[in-house]
């Protein structure tokens, strides 16, 4: 479990990211878990990272066009990302952590 996991959408340490396939991109549940949230990093605030939502999705192949618009990924890159994520929006039970 990891310890001051957030609730804030923009908060590096929000607990509802499943993906990151690249330093600056992650892929989240939204907090009300009916959406993906496709973001990119946004700089910092007070020492630490934040991230800003770049696409809402709903549908598992919206994010491969989100996630390639923003990120260099191939197109099987992205379809691999996307297939590794839950097949429905649900809040993960474990939070992501970059330590």
């Amino acid at each position: 479990m990891v310890t001051n996991a957030s609730t804030s959408e923009t908060s590096d340490l929000y607990m509802g990211v499943v993906a990151r396939p690249l330093i600056n991109l992650r892929i989240a549940v939204c907090r009300n878990a009916i959406q993906w949230l496709v973001q990119v990093r946004d700089g910092e605030r007070h020492g630490a990272a934040r991230w800003k939502t770049c696409a809402y999705v709903t549908t598992r192949p919206g994010p491969i066009a989100a996630v390639r618009r923003h990120g260099p990924l191939s197109e099987r890159d992205a379809e691999e990302v996307v297939d590794a994520l839950p097949s429905r929006q649900q809040a993960s039970e474990k939070a992501y952590s970059q330590k």
